[in-house]
């Protein structure tokens, strides 16, 4: 007997990602073809730029899941690709400028589509002495236009220092674990302090401590909001606000919890915007000051 089961929510949901349905058994000792994909794409799948779709103006997607993508064939020096990681070869992780361009010109070259985020990639390279090519296993950086585009860790407003902090030390693990409640990959239980799917009763206690615990200033912009707490909010890093974890929660007022990846629709208006300024402004005096 075969039962037909539709939550509209989830619907909503897979249609939003492009997402085609699928049929399964679980009798079959076959596994269902979301398995096989997400198997496919674990060990890396050869596709075409066109093939990858983008999740919300900017996250990149194939069948539903959220990916990278980069090209094998470099066709760069091995010696590069080792030892000289700005100039090798990026991966992708956003909509970002260059793939804009080439789908804007139709270059839709052969990428590799891949959810492994060991931060390890085989390519093809070629020796700089013999000319011939192979495929080597190395470290790639990701896209410096993926992270503007993304905004990653509030990138377009740092520093040129602080930009090669991020850069370099981006996390592939990280990345993904921060858009997984956005997609059907979701972090392992293990890693929670709750079930998946919303705040946890003791929420409001473990925000206030987290508050405490920052002296209410924003780690972000480090506006001191004690007098008006309202404004200072405690931000779930990976997305799941039900992990309550320590280094997964962030102090930020508002303006900084808006400017974060997915957080749009926290909307700051002119006049709380003003008084921030404002805020942050007299506080900056006060410590020159002293």
């Amino acid at each position: 007997m075969k039962i037909k089961l539709s939550i509209p929510e989830l619907d909503v949901l897979r249609q939003r990602m492009r997402a085609p349905k699928t049929s399964w058994s679980p009798t079959s000792p076959n596994l269902s073809p979301r398995e096989v994909l997400r198997k496919e794409l674990a060990a890396g799948k050869n596709i075409d730029l066109q093939d990858v779709e983008v999740f919300d103006g900017t996250l990149l997607t194939y069948q539903g899941e959220q990916i990278l993508l980069y090209i094998k064939d470099t066709r760069q020096e091995k010696e590069t690709l080792l030892f000289d990681k700005d100039n090798a070869r990026k991966f992708h992780v956003a909509e970002c400028h260059a793939l804009e361009r080439m789908r804007r010109e139709g270059r839709f070259e052969r990428y590799v589509v891949t959810t492994d985020t060991s931060n390890i990639f085989r390519v093809d390279a070629t020796d700089r002495i013999t000319k011939i090519t192979e495929e080597i296993e190395t470290e790639l950086r990701v896209c410096k236009n993926c992270l503007t585009k993304l905004n990653w860790n509030l990138y377009k407003k740092r520093g040129k220092d602080e930009k090669l902090k991020i850069y370099s030390r981006f996390s592939l693990e990280e990345f993904f674990a921060e858009f997984s409640t956005f997609f059907m990959n979701r972090p392992k239980q293990s890693d929670l302090t709750a079930g998946i799917g919303g705040y946890t009763e003791d929420w409001s206690k473990i925000s206030k401590r987290r508050k405490n615990e920052e002296n209410w200033t924003c780690q972000n912009c480090t506006v001191n909001l004690e007098d008006h707490p309202k404004y200072l909010h405690t931000h779930h890093k990976n997305g799941v606000v039900s992990n309550n974890k320590t280094n997964n929660l962030e102090v930020l007022c508002i303006d900084c919890h808006s400017q974060q990846p997915q957080h749009a629709w926290i909307k700051p208006d002119l006049k709380t915007k003003a008084l921030l300024q404002r805020l942050r402004r007299e506080q900056a005096q006060t410590q020159l000051r002293t």
